[in-house]
């Protein structure tokens, strides 16, 4: 493991503790990014899961000003589902892929009848950067270095049209007025205002 690999891999377990599990991505569209393999974390109360990408770092994004960008995604659920595993995976190699690159508030349009883990309504998804607690949205390595963290949060197709055309702050607050419970992969949609 490179060394920067060990800083956001320490910032993770400094985050949300040891890892309970570790699973290698494959994928032909991953090669270059290789070692590419997600974390999964989890603690109770309430019971939390994580799964957090290692290795899609290991190349920048596609930034149109050119300057370069190093990302890892995580996603949080309240259920441990092991179709997360090659869903952020594959999510994670998505600018790759694309020739593109994730930033705070965008949003993907999924598949109808593809969520993001099986029998999931939840297509979509938004990318913000995290803000549960301070100083986790990027790992600093050195003076020219740092690695952004992106925190997914699946959504129906309505909410990310809505995300869209009113922003993430809009949706986001329409999700805490609500109490709609965002790590919950099987929820019903928020009431959005028409």
């Amino acid at each position: 493991m490179s060394q920067q690999d060990q800083e956001v891999l320490n910032h993770y377990i400094k985050l949300w503790g040891e890892p309970r599990e570790c699973h290698r991505f494959e994928h032909p569209a991953a090669v270059p990014l290789q070692p590419f393999l997600v974390y999964v974390f989890s603690f109770s109360a309430p019971e939390t899961w994580i799964y957090a990408t290692l290795g899609a770092r290991h190349q920048p994004m596609f930034i149109p000003d050119g300057k370069p960008m190093h990302m890892e995604l995580l996603v949080m659920t309240s259920q441990a589902n092991k179709d997360l595993v090659p869903s952020i995976g594959a999510l994670a190699l998505y600018p790759f892929v694309y020739q593109t690159y994730f930033g705070n508030g965008h949003t993907i349009h999924g598949s109808d009848g593809n969520g993001i883990v099986a029998q999931s309504p939840l297509t979509d998804i938004l990318i913000i950067r995290p803000d549960f607690e301070e100083q986790t949205d990027y790992v600093h390595h050195d003076l020219d270095h740092h690695t952004h963290l992106l925190w997914v949060i699946p959504l129906y197709p309505q909410e990310r049209v809505y995300a869209v055309q009113q922003g993430r702050k809009s949706l986001l607050e329409i999700f805490e007025e609500q109490e709609v419970d965002i790590y919950d992969l099987w929820r019903p949609i928020a009431q959005l205002p028409t």
